[in-house]
């Protein structure tokens, strides 16, 4: 147990929701991050916390986040990684050694919602921008060059 100290106001209750935000594009900042073990026990995830950010209505909203990096099935390891890389790209960071060098990268999401028969209304991550807009840095891309046409093949 822990010692509290706090003298509750009946007054000041909490009456708003935890209701899905429209879909559509968020920039979020990451503030929170940590590798765990799925409730399967089967492989490792990073757990990520956004929140939201420069927007007037959902300013400091969260939206939470599981990215598989190890798992049993290859399919959702291969997707899981596909997603961290994503990530690691819009932050410019390609060997990461700690998911706390993350936080406060920010970068625009696209959220979807889909309706979960135990928890309702639920946001979903549809994809990861970069929040200039385009897609993640790539590397080792150069620029296929095409050969002028005065030149014959």
């Amino acid at each position: 147990m822990a010692e509290l100290k706090y003298q509750a106001d009946f007054n000041d209750q909490f009456s708003g929701s935890f209701e899905a935000l429209p879909s559509g594009e968020y920039m979020v900042a990451i503030v929170d991050s940590d590798v765990v073990v799925p409730k399967s026990g089967n492989g490792l995830m990073v757990k990520f916390t956004y929140e939201v950010v420069g927007d007037q209505e959902f300013n400091g909203r969260k939206i939470f986040d599981n990215v598989v990096i190890q798992h049993a099935s290859d399919p959702a390891e291969k997707i899981g990684k596909q997603r961290l890389n994503t990530i690691a790209a819009i932050c410019n960071l390609k060997n990461i050694r700690d998911t706390a060098e993350l936080h406060g990268k920010v970068m625009v999401i696209v959220l979807g919602t889909k309706d979960s028969k135990d928890y309702g209304m639920q946001n979903f991550i549809k994809k990861y921008l970069p929040r200039g807009g385009g897609e993640p840095i790539q590397e080792n891309k150069t620029p296929q060059l095409k050969n002028p046409s005065f030149i014959k093949k």
